[in-house]
């Protein structure tokens, strides 16, 4: 390889090694083709694990869009958001998803609505769907009104600071905001 090339060659490495598996290619504009197995690989490049408990494909599923995943997974910290920009995952315990569950959380219910179960026990997902607004309708409007606002606070602080965040969402169904994303500037 000529010099020329190998330095276009480490750019390129570079690039991906910053921003994620397949980012050069979806970032110039090639279309995702997206199958489970594809994104099972994928998640499994970006958060280098396979013990996921529930993994969803949600949001517009179009060619040149983003890739929106929503994990349920034991081994998180407690939930968190990773998005580059070619791929956006939510993540959180079966715990904090219970609870969401149980809140009727309308962020999880979008997802489980408009989503697609890509990996996942389907009779455990029925099953925990069943509690689902478990809680009394004042404790869910409580939940709400607190995600709503902190959702606007977040907002905020990325409008200030021009990136992507980490959240952490809490096993009693709140969530906490912890630090920007290292290299997601949006």
């Amino acid at each position: 390889m000529t010099p020329h090339y190998g330095r276009w060659y480490q750019e390129f490495a570079e690039f991906e090694r910053q921003r994620g598996p397949l980012s050069l290619t979806y970032h110039t504009g090639f279309p995702k083709q997206l199958s489970p197995d594809k994104v099972l690989r994928l998640l499994k490049e970006y958060l280098i694990t396979d013990d996921f408990k529930f993994v969803f494909l949600y949001g517009s599923k179009k060619p040149h869009s983003d890739i929106d995943l929503f994990v349920v997974r034991d081994n998180t910290p407690e939930g968190y958001n990773i998005d580059d920009g070619v791929v956006d995952i939510f993540q959180m315990t079966p715990n904090s998803f219970n609870n969401f569950l149980k809140f009727n959380d309308y962020v999880v219910q979008n997802i489980l609505n408009s989503g697609e179960l890509i990996l996942g026990d389907p009779r455990e997902l029925n099953r925990l769907l069943k509690t689902t607004g478990s809680v009394s309708l004042e404790e869910q409007v409580k939940h709400h009104s607190f995600m709503s606002e902190e959702v606007a606070s977040y907002a905020q602080i990325a409008e200030k600071n021009g990136v992507a965040h980490v959240r952490k969402a809490n096993a009693d169904g709140t969530s906490t905001f912890l630090r920007p994303m290292p290299g997601a500037a949006r």
